[in-house]
């Protein structure tokens, strides 16, 4: 079966609603040599079920190409004997349900791969011209088609053939999406520890007439890794260059589930038409891959989105790299040099950490080359202590992008004479190592030389004894 009884009630009210909406808005009404076609509208009255345009009585034995001329690509595909089932013309296919009525035979129709501008139902003597075209109606299916009437019992004659003139391809769009790098895209907040990103999309009407209700949709699978926070998501945030306003969330993530939300963007677009739409994501992650569905209706009537879904995953090359100069800087002063029981040198230095990267970094390692000690010293335990409890600073120009504090030891001296006061020093080497909490890039990268400091304490002038 077609879509036939159980449709037509459905399609006729939502037909009217198309017309209606149409004088509203101003639909385009897109034309093929000089032919405008725009939504169905049925001429039947609510509740009555019926062909969406009047059958025209045309007397003999004509074929729709006869009647109907002027299309570019038109073609004509003529069932003798017309029966349930499925026909196959080209690339196109025609499912047909013939069904008995009150008042004679009569069809139901759909087509796959084409559209149809006139259908000759000969019966008869004579015939009748649906007229799809002429009647100003862009349909994929219609139903209650029939002959003329039979004179000597008001009955419609029995079908001896049908002709369809159609031009051959189907509804189609496609879709893509980049990222347009810039100074401000992708851009990054140290404070959300996210990225935000702009896409442009281009939604293309690819096929054969318009299309409607044009909507589109995020993958869930974008979110979900362990590294994305729970405020990371695309929302749409314009139509052409009218702002969204505020933005549609298209997908979200909470940190344990996404959530995806279709939004239409469209009430239609004509054959051979663009539309773009700007969606925005913020995300954990530099270089997000992303996938963007489209779907459409073949009609304005039509109760499902039957126009093949469209979608598209942003490569590599599509993708914005965002470059974060991560890094640290780590400085030793020497503070004082004291004889503890007059006897025992203590060196006590300052010892200041601070991040250079736009990021919060991670400090990972914090070691004291000491003078006289074989083995470096770790820090790391005292760095924390003095940054509240936290190994992390924060990102570049942050009032809390510098830690500074006092490491005390006891060395052993060094110099061309340990007995001379004047030569005696005390060179120590601090070294700093870390990572980027967003991009997880280690700092020095791997084979960049270690970030690192050295001062040599002197003994002299003479250390205060305590």
């Amino acid at each position: 079966m077609t879509r036939g009884n159980k449709n037509k009630v459905w399609r006729i009210i939502m037909c009217s609603y198309e017309r209606i909406r149409g004088i509203a808005l101003g639909l385009a009404v897109f034309g093929i040599a000089g032919i405008g076609l725009q939504p169905g509208a049925a001429s039947a009255a609510a509740g009555d079920v019926g062909p969406d345009v009047p059958g025209v009585f045309v007397p003999g034995n004509p074929t729709c190409s006869q009647l109907i001329s002027g299309v570019d690509g038109l073609v004509e595909f003529k069932i003798n004997d017309p029966a349930d089932g499925n026909f196959l013309h080209g690339t196109a296919s025609f499912e047909i349900d013939v069904r008995s009525t009150a008042d004679g035979p009569v069809f139901d129709w759909e087509i796959s791969g084409g559209r149809v501008y006139g259908i000759v139902a000969k019966g008869g003597p004579n015939a009748n011209l649906y007229d799809y075209a002429g009647n100003g109606v862009l349909v994929f299916h219609d139903d209650g088609l029939h002959s003329p009437t039979n004179p000597s019992n008001g009955k419609y004659y029995g079908l001896s053939h049908v002709s369809f003139c159609y031009v051959p391809g189907a509804p189609e769009v496609e879709v893509g999406k980049v990222c347009v790098p810039s100074a401000s895209n992708p851009s990054f907040d140290a404070e959300t520890n996210m990225v935000h990103t702009v896409f442009d999309v281009t939604i293309e009407n690819t096929g054969v007439g318009t299309v409607y209700d044009v909507t589109i949709e995020e993958a869930a699978t974008v979110f979900g890794q362990p590294t994305d926070s729970d405020q990371s998501q695309c929302s749409l945030t314009a139509i052409g260059v009218v702002a969204v306003e505020p933005p549609v969330v298209l997908l979200s993530w909470d940190g344990t589930t996404a959530t995806t939300t279709a939004v239409k963007v469209a009430d239609s677009l004509a054959e051979g038409a663009t539309l773009g739409v700007t969606v925005e994501c913020d995300s954990s992650r530099s270089q997000l891959s992303n996938i963007i569905s489209v779907k459409a209706k073949a009609s304005a009537e039509s109760p499902t989105f039957d126009v093949p879904l469209a979608t598209h995953t942003t490569t590599a090359a599509e993708q914005c790299a965002l470059s974060l100069q991560s890094g640290l800087t780590v400085a030793k002063e020497c503070t004082r040099v004291s004889m503890v029981g007059g006897v025992v040198p203590q060196v006590c230095v300052d010892i200041t950490v601070t991040n250079t990267s736009p990021q919060h970094v991670t400090v990972t390692s914090l070691e004291n080359a000491e003078s006289g000690n074989p083995l470096p010293v770790s820090l790391l335990t005292d760095f924390v202590a003095a940054n509240n409890g936290s190994a992390v600073l924060q990102e570049a120009g942050d009032a809390d992008d510098s830690v500074t504090f006092e490491h005390c030891y006891t060395p052993a001296a060094t110099g061309s004479d340990p007995q001379d006061p004047e030569v005696v020093n005390y060179p120590d080497t601090v070294t700093v190592t870390g990572v980027g909490v967003f991009d997880e890039a280690p700092i020095p990268p791997v084979g960049d030389p270690a970030i690192s400091d050295t001062e040599s304490c002197q003994l002299c002038p003479s250390p205060q004894r305590e």
